[in-house]
């Protein structure tokens, strides 16, 4: 699977992120939080969080043509009404304070115009309590907060270099203990760090040193499981980071696995938990799948956004 073919492509690598686009537009009802109990509210979130990530790192690469400017809109208008305007995350915080994690979704609404006075007050009340503010988080997430609540012009009720020292990529750890959940906390820390790469240089020396040392055997290592979300991930993380890795051909990875109906097939229970209490078949398959359609996508806008022509080796 990694042994070096001529590189594909531009029009072939637009085709390949159309069809796993078109997947997710296809079922965007399925994305959305039309359940009662807030047990599956919170459950469902982060899907829709996802989708509003994507949505909103689209819009801030302005070379890619994939997603354009007026779906990357219709897609935040879409995640904000299901939101109900923000009142359902503003409601969600005020009952679970463990769903501040939620802020960092809000933070990418906030920032291309939508705004829920309401939602704000929650956080501001969560974030002044200290018994709130003391949740058990690991590092990075307590990190994804943080700048967030920055992003928001709220105050931090934790020290964001501190929090960052704290984490697997802050400390800079051993990297062949780099397991699947090390690793996702090393792509989403540089994700929070970077702003999704609109503020690269917020990254310390030290770590993107670490990261361009080591990024490649990660990647390597992640294509050879198959493991397409984290190699995904890894993909995106170094272009936030300032860099690139050639040592895998992401896009002829992706061509060789992608289904017929355009997704990328997904780790077997990697989203398990997203679909606990599910019945459809069809809900349960896309809440199985859309993880790594929409990580697969992701990376692959920023590679076209950075004309990442692979030469043949």
């Amino acid at each position: 699977m990694l042994v070096r073919r001529p590189a594909i492509d531009t029009p072939s690598r637009v085709a390949l992120a159309q069809r796993v686009l078109g997947w997710i537009i296809a079922r965007k009802d399925l994305f959305r939080l039309a359940i009662s109990d807030d047990a599956s509210r919170v459950r469902l979130v982060k899907p829709l969080g996802e989708l509003t990530i994507l949505a909103g790192t689209a819009k801030m690469l302005s070379k890619q043509t994939i997603i354009p400017n007026a779906l990357s809109d219709q897609l935040l208008q879409f995640c904000w009404d299901e939101l109900n305007g923000g009142d359902l995350l503003a409601e969600l915080i005020r009952r679970y304070p463990s769903c501040l994690i939620f802020v960092s979704v809000y933070a990418v609404l906030f920032s291309n115009g939508f705004f829920c006075e309401r939602l704000h007050a929650a956080i501001l009340e969560k974030t002044s309590v200290r018994g709130y503010c003391e949740i058990e988080l690991p590092a990075w997430q307590q990190l994804d907060v943080g700048v967030a609540l920055d992003e928001l012009g709220i105050t931090s009720p934790w020290n964001v270099t501190e929090l960052y020292e704290r984490t697997w990529l802050g400390q800079r750890l051993e990297p062949w203990s780099a397991w699947p959940g090390a690793a996702y906390s090393v792509t989403h820390t540089v994700f929070s760090v970077t702003r999704m790469g609109r503020a690269t240089d917020k990254l310390p020396e030290a770590s993107q040193e670490y990261l361009r040392l080591w990024m490649p055997v990660w990647q390597v290592f992640y294509a050879q499981l198959q493991q397409f979300d984290l190699l995904s991930e890894l993909v995106a993380t170094a272009h936030c980071a300032g860099f690139q890795c050639d040592d895998v051909d992401f896009f002829e990875i992706l061509k060789s696995h992608q289904c017929k109906d355009g997704h990328i097939p997904s780790p077997e229970g990697a989203t398990r938990s997203v679909c606990i209490g599910e019945t459809a078949p069809e809900r349960i398959y896309f809440l199985e799948q859309y993880h790594t359609s929409i990580v697969a996508l992701l990376a692959m806008l920023f590679e076209l956004e950075h004309g990442a022509e692979r030469p043949d080796k």
